[in-house]
């Protein structure tokens, strides 16, 4: 069994209490997704983390991180390790293919400003994506 898994969690429906495996107030949440997760690993600690993170997409509105109770140092280290080498590859193919798409509307004639706006991406990204940094 892993020591360490990461789930994201994406912001909608009902609002749900967790708690940890002391019983301290983790965080209030809104997805049913989190009872199923604290029912299958209600011996384990249970952490929620915002902000931007390179573990999943949905990480920016909040995800949990569900952390074996037994587990050593070495074994959280091991795995958080092989979860931000996955997540680490995932942003490189979608880098590979919004730099190809940035790429594509400049040589249609759509300004720098207006790809970032439709990308969604800073100027700074599109100038990259073009070889102008």
């Amino acid at each position: 069994m892993s020591a360490i898994r990461a789930y994201g969690i994406p912001s909608n429906a009902g609002q749900i209490s967790l708690r940890d495996s002391k019983g301290n107030e983790v965080f209030v949440d809104d997805s049913s997704k989190i009872n199923n997760i604290q029912t299958a690993y209600s011996g384990d600690i249970i952490i929620r983390w915002t902000g931007m993170s390179v573990i999943s997409d949905s990480v920016q509105s909040g995800a949990l991180l569900v952390v074996q109770k037994n587990a050593t140092a070495e074994d959280i280290l091991a795995d958080a390790g092989q979860i931000f080498n996955k997540a680490r590859l995932a942003q490189r193919e979608a880098s590979g293919a919004v730099y190809t798409a940035i790429e594509n509307a400049a040589r249609a004639g759509i300004s720098e400003v207006q790809i970032a706006k439709l990308a969604g991406v800073d100027r700074m990204t599109v100038r990259r994506a073009l070889g102008k940094l």
